[in-house]
C-alpha cells in the first residue's frame, strides 16, 4: 500500500512541476549578410567573405550560425548583443574560425517575446565590420598603381601581368571602390611552372601569432599561395594553400602561421604563389588581385 501512495505521490509532483515550467517564447533574430568596410588607401579593399557568426546575448554564449540566418533568442527587455564575424580558414568550408582581426557588432536593445528583428548597420541593408584599429595591414598588391609588387622566379616560364579588360579584372560590385585591373597569368602549355614573389621582404609576427594572406583570385589551374623564409645562410620555401579551379572571383584568408613561426631563426619573410600547366595541348591562366597581409 505504501509503494502504491509512493507512486501517486510522485506522479503528482511531476505533473504538477511539468504545468508549472511553461514554455518560454523567444524572439527571432535574423542576420543575412555580413559586410566590411575600409579606408582604401590605407587598408586596400573592402572584399570580404564572412560566412559565419558567433553571438552572445549578456555575455551568455548563443553558438555558431552560418550565413543568413535567423536564431532564436530568449529575451524580456535590454539585452546586449555581441556578434563576432568568421571566415573559412584557407578557404575550407568544415574550418571557420573567428577573424580576430574584424570588429564585432555591439549593440544593446530592447528584445521581446515574440519579436522578429533583422540586424543592419545603420544605413546599410546588411551588417558592417570594420578592421580593428590595432590591426597591421601590408597592401601587397592592388594592380592600380605603376609597376608590380611580385616578381617571377628563377623557375618561372611566363611573367605576371596586369590586365584591364573588363571581364578580367576583379568586379567591385556592391563595395564603395573602383578597380580598374587586376593580375593575369597566361601559363603556357606543357608542363610549365610559373612562380612569382614578392619585392620586398617582411618581418612578421612569430611564436603563434596570426598572420593571413587576404587574396582575390579566379584560376583555371590550381594555384599555391606560400612563404619564402630568410633565415641566415639558406632560404626555405613553405607552401601553404593551393586554391582549385574556379570560374568565379572568390576570396581566401590564407593563414600564415603555422610556417611563420615554423622558422624563429628568419631574419624575414617573402610571399610567393604559383602555378603549374600540366595540359600538354592547352594554355592555362588564372588572375588574382587585393593581395594583402593582415596582422597584429
Amino acid at each position: 500500500m505504501f509503494k502504491k501512495v509512493f507512486f501517486a505521490f510522485c506522479i503528482f509532483i511531476f505533473v504538477t512541476s511539468c504545468k508549472n515550467r511553461e514554455a518560454k517564447i523567444p524572439a527571432y533574430i535574423t542576420i543575412n549578410e555580413y559586410g566590411l568596410e575600409t579606408n582604401y588607401s590605407s587598408q586596400g579593399t573592402a572584399s570580404s567573405k564572412i560566412t559565419t557568426v558567433w553571438v552572445e546575448a549578456n555575455n551568455a554564449d548563443l553558438g555558431a550560425f552560418e550565413l543568413p540566418v535567423t536564431f532564436p533568442i530568449i529575451a524580456n527587455g535590454s539585452t546586449e548583443l555581441k556578434i563576432y564575424p568568421g571566415i573559412n580558414l584557407n578557404g575550407v568550408t568544415s574550418l571557420r574560425n573567428q577573424y580576430e582581426f574584424f570588429k564585432p557588432f555591439e549593440k544593446t536593445m530592447d528584445i521581446y517575446p515574440g519579436d522578429e528583428i533583422t540586424l543592419t548597420s545603420s544605413g546599410n541593408n546588411k551588417l558592417i565590420t570594420k578592421y580593428q584599429t590595432t590591426t597591421q595591414i601590408v597592401k601587397l598588391e592592388d594592380f592600380e598603381g605603376a609597376g608590380i609588387n611580385f616578381e617571377k622566379t628563377t623557375k618561372s616560364d611566363t611573367t605576371l601581368d596586369v590586365t584591364s579588360e573588363p571581364n578580367e579584372i576583379f568586379p567591385t560590385t556592391g563595395l564603395n571602390e573602383t578597380n580598374t585591373k587586376s593580375g593575369k597569368v597566361v601559363i603556357p602549355k606543357g608542363n610549365s611552372l610559373v612562380e612569382f614573389e614578392s619585392l620586398q621582404s617582411f618581418v612578421l609576427p612569430q611564436f603563434g601569432a596570426n598572420v593571413y594572406l587576404e587574396v582575390n583570385y579566379k584560376c583555371e589551374v590550381s594555384v599555391t599561395f606560400g612563404v619564402f623564409a630568410n633565415e641566415p645562410g639558406r632560404r626555405i620555401q613553405a607552401p601553404v594553400v593551393t586554391v582549385v579551379p574556379t570560374d568565379e572571383w572568390k576570396k581566401i584568408y590564407i593563414n600564415l602561421v603555422t610556417e611563420v613561426s615554423a622558422y624563429p631563426s628568419a631574419n624575414n619573410f617573402d610571399i610567393f604563389f604559383g602555378a603549374v600547366n600540366s595540359d600538354v595541348n592547352t594554355e592555362k591562366t588564372f588572375y588574382v588581385d587585393n593581395l594583402k597581409l593582415v596582422y597584429r
